[in-house]
């Protein structure tokens, strides 16, 4: 935020003990899809150069889509629009070929269809390397009431049982300051459960030269094995990707790895350096429902 004024977004001014509230820019937002559409007419239409006009935000619009985010100038945009992937169960984000900005939900239809030895060349490989069925959400600071100067920093935990109990319990825990309710936590551990709870399976495909571009935010690719085979029993699988590699010959190739990134937020692994105290202390961290515990 280029003034010195911390932005704070919010269906209601949760946190009016902050040190800094006297001087925060409050502005009511009441779902995600609100929150999104006011993120581009604010921190992207007014400083592309003109070059980048509105598409399609379809972000929830459901009452718990959205609490309150506060920002103080530590994060990129680009780590906020990741932060409001998850926070939307799994959103694609960007720019298309045209400059046009989006923020639509996950596609899932197919978009191609491939065959190994024919059109693609395909390696298999099962991993547990990203997978995450605990996490720890380390958010930012919240104050007590004036004359009581104690705080804690916001802290939820969250699990997807199913996982835990047929793989064993592996945790993540990431620093998002952002977050300081329950509702931004649950909806985050959803969205990241949803990509990273079990072990996947991969596939990177090569293809021969296409005719037509292949986009991640455009849908699935539908893989079938090699003539006569299997993969453990599947004929085909239909998967999503995160990024596309194109090779430019005399028509294009793409590489792509079905599945999702490795998870990269602002702070991974937290090491927690609290502000110094008087010694008052603060409370506890943020509960949560089902799969949430303070």
């Amino acid at each position: 935020w280029w003034s010195t004024q911390p932005q704070v977004f919010g269906r209601y001014d949760y946190f009016t003990n902050d040190p800094d509230h006297a001087v925060q820019v409050y502005t009511t937002v009441a779902t995600m899809d609100d929150f999104i559409t006011r993120l581009y007419n604010d921190y992207i239409a007014p400083y592309s150069g003109g070059l980048i006009t509105l598409g399609t935000i379809n972000a929830p619009v459901d009452y718990d889509s959205f609490a309150s985010l506060t920002f103080r100038g530590g994060e990129s945009l680009s780590e906020i629009l990741r932060v409001c992937s998850d926070l939307a169960g799994g959103a694609s984000y960007g720019v298309d070929p045209d400059n046009n900005f989006f923020f639509i939900p996950l596609n899932t239809s197919e978009q191609a269809e491939y065959t190994e030895g024919d059109n693609v060349d395909i390696e298999r490989e099962e991993t547990r390397s990203m997978m995450y069925n605990r996490l720890v959400i380390v958010g930012g600071y919240v104050y007590g009431a004036p004359g009581k100067p104690g705080f804690y920093v916001w802290n939820s935990h969250h699990e997807d049982s199913a996982s835990v109990i047929s793989y064993g319990a592996k945790t993540l825990s990431v620093k998002i300051p952002m977050i300081r309710t329950h509702v931004e936590a649950l909806n985050f551990a959803d969205g990241f459960f949803a990509k990273y709870a079990g072990p996947t399976t991969q596939y990177t495909g090569t293809t021969t030269s296409q005719s037509g571009p292949l986009y991640p935010w455009a849908g699935a690719v539908q893989l079938f094995p090699a003539a006569g085979t299997t993969w453990n029993g599947e004929t085909s699988v239909t998967q999503n990707f995160d990024s596309c590699k194109v090779d430019f010959n005399e028509s294009p190739l793409f590489t792509f790895t079905t599945g999702p990134e490795p998870p990269h937020y602002p702070v991974p692994e937290v090491d927690q350096v609290g502000e110094q105290s008087d010694g008052s202390g603060g409370g506890g961290g943020g509960g949560g429902n089902n799969n949430g515990t303070g």
